[in-house]
């Protein structure tokens, strides 16, 4: 599968936990459930960020598994 692809998931991803953070902190939530959306955000960005370094070097996800995992 192509990096680009992962990071158009990925997107999306991110977008929907902004909009549930949003959410929780305009309607005044849990704190548990900020903290916790927070540290899923950061993940997700962490994620991003591996996927875009991909797509600039030439890499598959395949070659990013095999990258991290080994």
């Amino acid at each position: 599968m192509h990096p680009f692809t992962m990071m158009l998931i990925e997107f999306f991803m991110i977008m929907i936990f902004i909009i549930i953070y949003n959410n929780i902190v305009k309607f005044k939530n849990l704190e548990l459930a900020k903290g916790t959306i927070g540290v899923l955000i950061t993940l997700m960005l962490i994620k991003f960020g591996i996927y875009i370094y991909a797509l600039i070097k030439g890499m598959s996800v395949c070659d990013i598994s095999t990258m991290l995992m080994c």
